[in-house]
């Protein structure tokens, strides 16, 4: 445990103000500022296993009674609360043993101060409530192809205020879906050569927001593309009211589709540029920024590199499941409206990060803060657990939402300069690289055991001494065991066949005691065990066939289609399960469909074959009812009402349609005029694919009064 002062200030310093710095300004600033309360844990790392007890210590400089609460999220109620008695330099413990993984939130108040501190239970055991969805990439393939469709439509033009030695900004905008444009900036160093794309996410707030990122372009030699969430110019000041429409939380359109669908736009642009390398993609942002970073790249298969600080936008379905939910925080206005809140967690699946990190698979540099009240953290720490790349956390345990460490804003230009080409303007560029975890090729055993060898750099310096290793398992059909779990190389043993996920971790903890802050630098493996030399994977040798089927026909064709994986076979089908990844079939006009189709053995090894299934629709509607005429007598008072009932009811008339419903038109334009005037209306139904069936009848008014 550290050793803390009686008195303490709490507030939150720049990242740039050392240690020293600190502590000077705590002994010149007058007594009467010093805060009355210092909370801590009996963990220096916060952290703790299910099973384990936490110690909160509250030390106070006073005498008198507070209160205090512990809480998973603001949003949920208190999980305990009470009122203890304050002793002047004597700290008071509460204990609380956690029944599940997860981040908890201590609080303690008294007549004049507030204060927080966490401890995070089983951090590595955090793990989605829900599955990704199955049409998870079809849904984001349908934007990409509307996406598609139109034309860049570039403006560009200098952004003077912005401009420097090193760099020229732009402001630029991109033509977008649904009539939208992608607004932002464009910075470019002032060199010549090949450029790598970043693409800078901007946090919430107004149609300003969005920041151009001179520093991240001037010195890792980059194109940073800082682009707006907003259909508003970047120097147009609305006000968010005005700029999240439609409403974040309400509607089944949601508003982060056109920021996603921007982004897509922004790396198509990118890669129309001949000064672009054409290879290395990365993206980054902060609190909003951050999470819809996280959330594009799994989106996008083009972006190789993730930076992102205090991450929203993860865990959307926790509050229905009495756990947190990252910010928007979309259902917590609906947990009581069953219809409500399945409309919308329908409609947010898609853009929830935890489900979007299961299918990135680059490098990410994250930073993580324990106190943020905005997105808890173990929301974020749920989608860090699905990156199967290497990956750099910060860990800040004194930090809330709007407080970042120095750590993270130094290191995450070592972090681009490692795995991307720099070509700077920058004249005083560090050849810098941060951390970096290796854990090794993923490999294929032929028996129960494996060798597995990890590494850990630190810049130039190659399994640094002052930074601990461990291998943990993270999923497996089988229990593993190490013969050492604490070093670099290590042998596995594994109690049955199958495809297994293992962890290299390193730590570094070197200045937690005076920062609060520690890293943890990873990478993961797959290894595939096969006893006996049974390595071969499943063959296909007949593809998944193509198929088209008339309506009528699809609900017994497509089943036995699914059940037959599009008739697909392989060399070998002994002990093979087939999947695909069908969930529902699309609307509209003659709709297609692909189907994945995977074969997997007993050792997990996998091939897969894709077909489209595809429906068509010759048949036009059937009138049923026919329209029926109308006759009534002229009274100048309501017939107008009776004829637009008459009309709005088809006259009567019923269709069916073979592949769906159908949509009613008629030809009225007027009433015919004269002695008692008979007007013939064609009523026509037609179905989604514009095939058409009709009926008329006639509106007759009688006039028998002089």
């Amino acid at each position: 445990m550290p050793i803390r002062p009686l008195f303490t200030i709490h507030f939150h310093p720049k990242p740039i103000i050392s240690s020293i710095i600190k502590f000077f300004i705590l002994f010149l600033l007058p007594l009467d500022v010093f805060g009355q309360l210092d909370i801590t844990v009996d963990n220096d790392y916060h952290r703790y296993q299910l099973g384990d007890t936490i110690t909160f210590l509250i030390h106070s400089s006073s005498n008198g009674d507070a209160d205090y609460s512990i809480t998973r999220d603001r949003y949920l109620p208190e999980l305990t609360s009470g009122v203890i008695t304050l002793n002047d330099n004597h700290p008071v413990k509460i204990k609380y043993a956690p029944n599940e993984p997860g981040n908890f939130f201590f609080t303690v108040t008294n007549e004049d101060t507030t204060i927080t501190t966490a401890g995070v239970v089983a951090i590595r055991e955090l793990a989605p409530i829900s599955p990704i969805p199955s049409d998870f990439e079809i849904y984001w393939d349908n934007i990409r192809m509307q996406l598609n469709a139109i034309p860049f439509d570039v403006h560009l033009s200098l952004a003077p205020n912005y401009n420097s030695n090193y760099s020229t900004t732009y402001k630029i905008d991109l033509a977008n879906i649904d009539g939208h444009r992608l607004y932002g900036y464009m910075t470019i160093p002032n060199t010549t050569g090949s450029f790598t794309g970043l693409i800078k996410f901007p946090p919430f707030g107004n149609s300003n927001a969005v920041q151009p990122d001179l520093a991240m372009s001037e010195r890792l030699g980059a194109i940073v593309l800082s682009i707006s969430a907003h259909n508003a110019p970047v120097d147009v000041d609305l006000p968010q009211d005005q700029q999240y429409q439609p409403d974040i939380g309400l509607t089944d359109t949601v508003y982060y589709r056109w920021v996603m669908a921007g982004a897509m736009r922004a790396i198509d642009y990118l890669y129309s540029r001949p000064d672009f390398d054409g290879e290395h993609i990365g993206v980054f942002g902060n609190s909003q920024g951050a999470g819809l970073a996280l959330l594009f790249s799994g989106i996008d298969d083009r972006v190789d590199l993730l930076t992102v600080n205090n991450p929203i936008m993860s865990q959307h379905d926790g509050l229905a499941n009495n756990k947190p939910s990252g910010f928007p925080t979309y259902i917590r206005d609906h947990l009581n409206d069953p219809v409500q809140l399945d409309r919308i967690l329908n409609a947010v699946k898609y853009y929830d990060a935890v489900n979007a990190a299961q299918k990135f698979k680059g490098a990410a540099f994250v930073s993580v803060s324990l106190l943020d009240e905005v997105s808890p953290a173990e929301t974020s720490y749920t989608s860090l657990n699905q990156l199967e790349g290497q990956v750099i956390h910060v860990h800040n345990l004194e930090g809330n939402h709007a407080n970042s460490p120095a750590e993270f804003w130094t290191g995450k230009f070592d972090f681009v300069r490692r795995y991307f080409p720099i070509n700077s303007t920058w004249p005083w560029v560090p050849s810098t690289t941060g951390y970096a975890a290796f854990a090794g090729k993923d490999t294929t055993f032929n028996c129960l055991t494996a060798s597995l060898l990890g590494r850990i750099e630190l810049n130039q310096i190659t399994n640094p001494a002052n930074i601990p290793v461990h291998w943990e398992v993270v999923s497996g059909p089988g229990v593993v065991s190490f013969d050492d779990p604490n070093t670099y190389s290590t042998i596995a043993t594994f109690s049955q066949p199958g495809e297994y996920y293992l962890r290299f971790v390193g730590e570094d903890s070197s200045n937690l005691l005076t920062t609060s802050v520690y890293q943890t630098i990873q990478d993961m493996v797959k290894i595939t065990v096969c006893p006996d030399n049974n390595c071969q994977a499943p063959l296909v040798t007949s593809q998944a066939q193509d198929t088209t089927v008339s309506c009528e026909n699809i609900s017994s064709s497509l089943s036995l289609w699914l059940a037959n994986h599009g008739n697909a076979t392989l060399a070998q089908s002994a002990n093979i399960t087939w999947t695909h990844n069908f969930t529902q079939f699309p609307t509209g006009c003659n709709p297609s469909i692909p189907v994945l189709f995977i074969a997997t053995n007993a050792c997990g090894l996998k091939d897969s074959t894709t077909a489209t299934y595809s429906v068509i629709d010759t048949t036009p509607p059937t009138i049923l009812t026919h329209a029926i005429d109308t006759m009534l007598y002229c009274n100048g008072v309501d017939n107008t009402d009776v004829l637009n009932l008459w009309l709005a009811q088809n006259a009567g008339a019923n269709a069916s349609d073979n592949c769906g419903s159908v949509t009613w038109s008629n030809n009225f334009s007027s009433l015919s005029t004269g002695c008692n005037p008979t007007t013939n209306i064609t009523f026509t139904a037609t179905d989604a694919c514009g095939l058409t069936d009709s009926t008329s009848a006639s509106f007759t008014i009688i006039d028998t009064m002089p």
